[in-house]
């Protein structure tokens, strides 16, 4: 209803015009960030499905890929490999998301 009210023909059109999908807090984490760092992979799936940058590092120089790795999140991860993320990618402390996983206790 809502979106017809607006005029719109999807919700898509919609999410496009109202959301920035790479807004950051002020530590630079994203909503992509946020869902990886929680597990959330169907939350990512739609925020890299609208085009979520999936390079993007926070103030600490970590990717989503990073937050799934420290988190231990293996499925979101392999998800987020598969479309493209960068597994050497360095945060400011020179570690890779691969690094993350080997330092978990």
């Amino acid at each position: 209803m809502f979106v017809e009210v607006l005029g719109r023909q999807t919700t898509d059109d919609l999410f496009k015009e109202i959301v920035n999908i790479d807004a950051y807090d002020k530590y630079g984490n994203t909503a992509l960030l946020r869902a990886a760092t929680a597990g959330h992979l169907d939350v990512a799936r739609l925020l890299v499905a609208r085009g979520a940058d999936i390079a993007w590092a926070n103030n600490r120089g970590e990717t989503a890929l990073h937050k799934a790795a420290r988190a231990n999140h293996l499925e979101l991860f392999n998800f987020l490999e598969e479309v493209g993320s960068d597994i050497y990618a360095e945060d400011n402390s020179g570690l890779t998301p691969a690094h993350s996983f080997s330092t978990q206790d």
